[in-house]
């Protein structure tokens, strides 16, 4: 009994140890090339950087809260940004 029990203890100690030790592996994604090198800018097909100006994008947005006080305030915020966008919070 004593033999299974250690068993047990003993996998689920290799589990949290497998999981901590991806958990700290540098993802697809990252930066590990180390250094002060500033990432390239990614460019589309006709060489446009895919960045616009604030004052061009423009729209509607809906957004659903069950509280709509604190969304509101974000709505403000982003309309200093984006001024020409509409943003309606309804609960």
């Amino acid at each position: 009994m004593k033999k299974k029990h250690l068993l047990s203890v003993l996998v689920m100690v290799m589990l949290v140890f497998s999981l901590v030790l991806t958990s700290c592996t540098p993802g697809t994604g990252s930066n590990v090339t180390g250094g002060d090198s500033q990432p390239e800018e990614e460019t589309t097909p006709g060489g446009d950087t895919g960045k616009e100006d604030s004052d061009d994008i423009s729209g509607d947005i809906l957004i659903w809260d069950w509280n709509k006080d604190p969304q509101i305030k974000y709505a403000e915020k982003f309309n200093e940004v984006y001024p020409n966008v509409t943003i309606n919070v309804q609960d």
